[in-house]
């Protein structure tokens, strides 16, 4: 019974180690990103790691819409980012804190125009062929972990970009919000990060009304 019991042990010991090195492998093996295509003339890059997708828009992200002068706009290499963004014990929380990027297509161009010359990362070239072979007129990231509210968050932000009639009814469902909801909600998404835009601002109070849930509207 002993030497059953050891037996059977044994193969369940090995069936573990098989399969554990058929998921390294599965895992080792995943595209680093898988493309879609939620709506007409947008591309979301569907990540498997933050980490690969944190590499690959954190400045095209940041150049389109960072609060800082100094990097929205404006051409900027890692170190600065870094410098940017870390605090000072050498932590970078960019890299956990956002799960869901969306840039236009305008941005991107502009950014490899200014970028290109000073060598792009591995990641950042990826996004951009990307871009140019599907002919993207919007581009939203997010990876196989994000939560399904963000990214319909992001989806919001393209449609806004990419449909009028979405855009125009959105825009009449924002004029109920009163002023001080507007000025409030505002100063809420500048504590978070967000640049003092007031069109960026109109496009972050739709997706956020769009697609948060009641209770985080309410608080």
């Amino acid at each position: 019974m002993f030497e059953e019991a050891t037996k059977n042990l044994k193969n369940l010991l090995e069936e573990r180690a098989s399969l554990d090195e058929k998921i390294a492998k599965f895992k080792k093996n995943r595209p680093m990103y898988v493309v879609e295509h939620p709506c007409p003339g947008v591309i979301h890059l569907v990540f498997t790691h933050q980490k690969d997708l944190s590499f690959a828009m954190c400045r095209l992200e940041e150049f389109y819409e960072g609060p800082h002068e100094h990097i929205k706009g404006n051409y900027f290499s890692l170190e600065t980012f870094f410098d940017t963004y870390c605090d000072d014990s050498g932590d970078l929380a960019y890299y956990y804190s956002w799960d869901g990027f969306n840039v236009p297509r305008h941005a991107i161009d502009k950014f490899e125009e200014l970028f290109a010359p000073h060598g792009l990362t591995r990641r950042e070239n990826l996004v951009l062929e990307e871009v140019k072979k599907h002919d993207a007129q919007y581009l939203i990231s997010t990876s196989i972990s994000t939560i399904e509210s963000t990214v319909d968050h992001e989806v919001a932000h393209a449609l806004w970009a990419t449909n009028p009639e979405y855009k125009q009814a959105c825009q009449e469902a924002l004029k109920s919000m009163t002023g001080v909801s507007k000025r409030y909600f505002s100063r809420l998404l500048l504590s978070e990060g967000y640049p003092s835009d007031p069109a960026i601002m109109e496009d972050e109070h739709h997706a956020y009304i769009a697609t948060a849930s009641v209770r985080y509207i309410k608080r």
